[in-house]
């Protein structure tokens, strides 16, 4: 069963990437180049999936959009790791003050709703770019890894092997290193996964919602967002973004199963 999630989770996630990637070659034309004289095409071998209220070619958007969640997720995913794993490593190797300060702010944190303090976030902010946007996911997501991280180093650093590199005079950056974190890569990298999926719901709501990216930049919720105007005459402008969202998150969400059970020693034997 774990194989089968990560083959299916893997088979998913790799054909949007490589959609993604070779996005000049599929698509017909530039995403949002306006045809008015093409508006509302239904699917047809010109247009794949249609053509927007604009005239323009929706599979070219939908492509285009997908490097962008893609990008997105891939920058938060990789900031909010490094993040948690510094503060998540200090609050459990050095204990006392230190973890009781950095634990009372990732409270803080997770005393309010994820989405919420990243409207807030972008109210401060006030500017509608990508820029923004990842820094206002990294700023509310890097506290989960930390927890994590805390919870695993306060067992691993009284392990044997650890004790042995203190009592030796090692550096804690060395023990940390060498000793610590690649204890942390399997539970590290299941967290990830799954980071990956609620990173693209929540950026594919904002744009939703209008308050993500920039309206002129194609997004899979901005063309959400758009199409919920037109869902009795043209369903397929809303259909086929939430297919490729769907589709990504539930691969990310299989390879994190998947994952977990993999690398879970316990279920190993």
């Amino acid at each position: 069963m774990k194989m089968t999630s990560l083959k299916i989770g893997g088979l998913l996630v790799l054909a949007v990437v490589l959609l993604a990637i070779f996005a000049p070659v599929f698509s017909f034309n530039p995403p949002y180049q306006i045809h008015l004289s093409e508006r509302f095409l239904s699917p047809s071998p010109s247009h794949w999936f249609g053509t927007d209220q604009n005239g323009s070619d929706i599979l070219s958007e939908v492509l285009y959009g997908a490097r962008i969640s893609l990008s997105i997720s891939l920058i938060v995913v990789s900031l909010t790791l490094i993040i948690g794993l510094i503060i998540g490593s200090a609050a459990g190797y050095y204990g006392g003050w230190v973890d009781t300060v950095l634990m009372r702010l990732v409270d803080v944190i997770f005393a309010f709703p994820g989405f919420i303090l990243v409207l807030a976030l972008l109210a401060v902010l006030q500017e509608s770019s990508a820029r923004s946007l990842i820094l206002a996911l990294t700023l509310t997501g890097w506290a989960s890894y930390s927890r994590l991280v805390r919870a695993e180093i306060l067992h691993l650093k009284e392990r044997e092997h650890v004790l042995a590199a203190k009592a030796l005079g090692l550096p804690t950056f060395k023990i940390l290193l060498f000793h610590i974190w690649p204890n942390l890569l399997s539970p590290l990298i299941v967290q990830a996964a799954f980071n990956m999926a609620g990173v693209i719901m929540t950026e594919s709501s904002l744009s939703f919602l209008g308050l993500g990216i920039s309206p002129k930049t194609p997004t899979w919720g901005a063309l959400l967002g758009a199409g919920r105007q037109y869902l009795i005459e043209a369903p397929y402008l809303s259909l086929f973004p939430g297919l490729f969202i769907l589709c990504l998150v539930l691969g990310f969400n299989l390879i994190g199963d998947g994952l977990r059970d993999y690398l879970d020693p316990k279920k190993n034997f």
